[in-house]
């Protein structure tokens, strides 16, 4: 670095210029930074790429940005060979053995999908694509650049709608889809974004995972997901289209509390390793549960279903419907077993379901016949 440093300050003074301005990707500390500058003679300013990347990403530095990246005025321009030549470098960006290299290219990602509305969907595919790559979870640094990755995707899908439910937020880019099909997701946090269409199929997620207020627009797929650190926290979203948690494995608490799916809500042969909470959630046609274990609680107080279905389900934990309502007709009840409590609270089940029940004997294994 410093021949090339020596040899740009000696091109710039030749030049006639005062001072030398230079850029590097390489990190430098302050005592590195007055090494190079006491070797020339002259006024020097030396700036680290992932800072200034940093800088320009601000939402107040758009106009900036245009000039600095030759950016069209229209901010509704696809963008042409201007945009995919940024594009490409930021990808390049991505496959760097440096992390802070590939955090650049994240931040160039962000800012291009910014300004070039009609490319957002590109941006967007580009980033899930980079969090669909196996990876080491032990190497911390790429850890930060996936979590960074991940709050880079999730600012641009939370509006913040305000009470006349217009977004509040200048970075949202509305209508974009994701497709995070086997990715390993740490610390994925959702919460009040809104996608046009979800694919989490075969998705892994660790820690604490939020998806709480959020809006499926069109198909939300979570099929064959792993659910695993502290939680899976659904409550508040809303499902509008076709949505599947099929499969799925909840290891975590399972929070689907005042959660709205206007069509189905399907959960066959989903497994609940701690305890379920579907309190108040609202189903405008059939709630699928068939082929399920709950391992811990099971919690449908004042749950509103048209239809639903449980069949060969079992319910190893404490079962509550007190005050589930289902408008269409009663729900399904075969194959149904259950264990006693041990702490004393006796289930509440839907109305005509204790003739219909099987005790399911503590000494039993945990998985069923039909599983």
């Amino acid at each position: 670095m410093k021949k090339k440093f020596d040899t740009d300050f000696r091109r710039a003074s030749g030049a006639g210029f005062d001072g030398l301005v230079f850029v590097t990707n390489q990190e430098l500390s302050v005592s590195q930074r007055a090494i190079l500058s006491a070797n020339v003679s002259g006024g020097t300013m030396i700036y680290h790429l992932e800072r200034v990347v940093a800088v320009l990403d601000q939402p107040r530095m758009a106009r900036v940005r245009q000039q600095f990246l030759a950016l069209d005025e229209r901010r509704d321009s696809a963008g042409g060979s201007e945009f995919f030549g940024l594009y490409q470098k930021a990808i390049d960006h991505l496959d760097s053995s440096r992390a802070h290299t590939r955090l650049g290219g994240l931040r160039v990602l962000s800012a291009l999908g910014q300004d070039y509305r009609g490319q957002r969907q590109t941006v967007v595919d580009a980033i899930c694509g980079y969090l669909r790559t196996p990876w080491d979870s032990n190497d911390r640094s790429e850890a930060e650049v996936r979590r960074s990755a991940l709050g880079i995707l999730a600012g641009h899908l939370r509006p913040f709608r305000g009470e006349d439910s217009l977004p509040q937020s200048t970075s949202f880019w509305e209508g974009v889809s994701v497709d995070l099909v086997g990715a390993v997701l740490h610390e994925a946090r959702f919460d009040g974004c809104e996608f046009a269409a979800a694919d989490f199929e075969r998705a892994t997620f660790i820690g604490s995972t939020g998806f709480r207020g959020a809006h499926f627009l069109g198909t939300a797929r979570f099929v064959h997901a792993t659910f695993g650190g502290w939680w899976a926290d659904f409550r508040g979203a809303t499902f509008s289209g076709v949505t599947w948690f099929r499969w799925v494995n909840f290891t975590v608490n399972a929070l689907f509390g005042s959660a709205r799916f206007r069509l189905n809500a399907e959960f066959s042969r989903a497994q609940f390793g701690e305890d379920a909470d579907f309190t108040g959630v609202e189903v405008g046609q059939v709630g699928w549960f068939t082929h399920n274990i709950f391992h811990g609680s099971a919690l449908f107080r004042d749950a509103r279903f048209k239809f639903a279905n449980y069949w060969c389900v079992d319910f190893e934990g404490h079962v509550d419907f007190a005050g589930a309502r289902f408008t269409g007709a009663p729900p399904g009840c075969v194959e149904v077993r259950y264990q006693d409590t041990q702490n004393g609270h006796a289930h509440c089940w839907p109305e005509g379901w204790i003739n219909e029940l099987r005790s399911l004997p503590s000494q039993e294994h945990r998985t069923p016949p039909w599983w």
